[in-house]
């Protein structure tokens, strides 16, 4: 059976509440300032303390735009001295790379770290 409809919570409202209790004019309208294709998994963001924040200063920086192939749809930061050669988290060391670029970078590092003796 389909639910009733339900006028907006706010008081004298006589408008049809169309999500969460709300009209139109009264539901809260949350703006996410990241880009839409930004990579948002826990994975990434619990990384250090202070991640997040250095990432995002990273990818304004470069203007979301890939530093190996110039896509303007950057959503990943690579460290260009991978950390397991010495790199740090240092901004010099950090660049905007899209997703596609940046796993193919790790694979070929990961790769030439296995054939090592």
């Amino acid at each position: 059976m389909p639910r009733a409809r339900q006028t907006c919570y706010r008081s004298g409202c006589p408008r049809i509440a169309t999500t969460a209790g709300a009209c139109g004019n009264h539901a809260r309208r949350y703006v996410d300032p990241r880009p839409p294709w930004s990579n948002t998994s826990a994975r990434n963001q619990s990384r250090t303390p202070g991640w997040s924040a250095l990432r995002l200063r990273i990818l304004r920086r470069d203007g979301y735009r890939c530093y190996l192939c110039g896509s303007p749809k950057a959503s990943e930061v690579d460290h260009i001295t991978p950390v397991s050669a010495g790199g740090t988290d240092d901004p010099l060391n950090l660049a905007a790379a899209c997703r596609g670029c940046h796993s193919a970078k790790t694979r070929r590092e990961s790769q030439r770290g296995r054939s090592r003796p």
